[in-house]
């Protein structure tokens, strides 16, 4: 759908402010910790996606592991059916490397600790839906069994502004 076009003296709806004005928020509140090697959805980096709309996105969050690579996180989303995402992201690789690459949705991605046991990770890119609405949400878990839970901490943030 393409941006709408308003004309003078036009009163908006809620629903124009709200669909068009106001960008969609996530915030994590508090640490989340998993000890699994099970993708499971972030109880808090979760936004609702309209049907038929495209979005710009920011992710921007910090994680906590186990310093030897044990502990390392893997990512990926879920989203309606029929959505088509891509994105680029930046971080530590599990080989302690920074590294920014081009992502389409279906992949899942991990990110190393640096032998430091914490990282950050930055994702910006474009979500379009089809007919179907539903919810961007980031998932997570350990990459590879260890001792020290990893977690996905306070602060992180997810947002999106409609573009289309």
């Amino acid at each position: 759908m393409p941006v709408p076009t308003w004309s003078v003296g036009q009163v908006l709806t809620a629903a124009d402010v709200n669909s068009w004005f106001v960008p969609l928020a996530a915030y994590k509140a508090a640490d989340q910790s998993v000890s699994s090697l099970t993708l499971a959805n972030d109880n808090a980096l979760v936004i609702p996606l309209a049907a038929s709309a495209v979005y710009e996105f920011w992710l921007t969050f910090t994680y906590a592991g186990g310093t030897q690579g044990s502990s390392d996180l893997k990512v990926a989303w879920t989203f309606p059916s029929g959505t088509t995402m891509v994105y680029a992201r930046a971080g530590i690789d599990t080989s302690g490397t920074f590294a920014q690459s081009k992502t389409i949705q279906t992949e899942v991605v991990s990110f190393g600790t640096l032998g430091s046991g914490t990282g950050v990770v930055q994702c910006h890119g474009s979500v379009a839906t089809t007919a179907t609405s539903g919810s961007l949400q980031l998932q997570w878990c350990q990459n590879s069994g260890g001792v020290v839970a990893t977690s996905v901490k306070l602060g992180s943030t997810l947002t999106a502004q409609r573009v289309a």
